[in-house]
């Protein structure tokens, strides 16, 4: 219903969402940078 109001490709909501459509901010970035370290 809503999807087509908004043109999304698939449902946001659900647990099958595209790990490239996942949105990756600065402080993600550096959380995994220092999980990468330790």
């Amino acid at each position: 219903m809503y999807e087509t109001f908004f043109q999304m490709d698939h449902t946001p909501f659900s647990r099958a969402t595209p790990v490239a459509d996942l949105y990756e901010s600065p402080a993600m970035s550096d959380t995994l940078g220092r999980l990468a370290y330790a």
